[in-house]
């Protein structure tokens, strides 16, 4: 159910993947990776959805201390939002976890709020040479 809902998504489907996706924690409210998934269709959405998004990050990394994509999706909200040290925590944790996609956080307009930040600078400076 978490793969035909990450389909749908992909498809643009957002109402039918977020269906599959509740689906899937219904069978297994404990699986970490639906909820970050969940979160990933609902972030899209209104300030409302945005929020519950945000808890289904928090009940992924809750569930699954090292999924780094939670850490960083849930940092990226909170960066939208303005919310600057919430954002910086957030994505160390993701570094910190394992995340080195770094062409994509480069290219994440969700964070250029942070990329003038020296906190920011500093911290991609140190995961990126290490």
């Amino acid at each position: 159910l978490d793969l035909v809902g990450n389909a749908l998504s992909e498809l643009g489907r957002k109402a039918e993947a977020k269906a599959a996706l509740q689906r899937s924690l219904e069978v297994d409210p404990r699986y970490a990776l639906a909820h970050h998934d969940l979160g990933t269709v609902l972030e899209t959405g209104n300030a409302e959805e945005v929020e519950r998004a945000l808890k289904c990050y928090e009940t992924a990394i809750a569930l699954d201390p090292d999924l780094f994509w939670a850490y960083y999706a849930a940092g990226c909200i909170h960066a939208r939002a303005g919310r600057t040290a919430e954002a910086l925590h957030l994505i160390e944790q993701a570094l910190e976890k394992g995340m080195r996609d770094f062409e994509h956080i480069e290219k994440d307009a969700d964070l250029n709020s942070l990329r003038q930040d020296g906190r920011f600078v500093e911290l991609m400076g140190r995961y990126q040479k290490g």
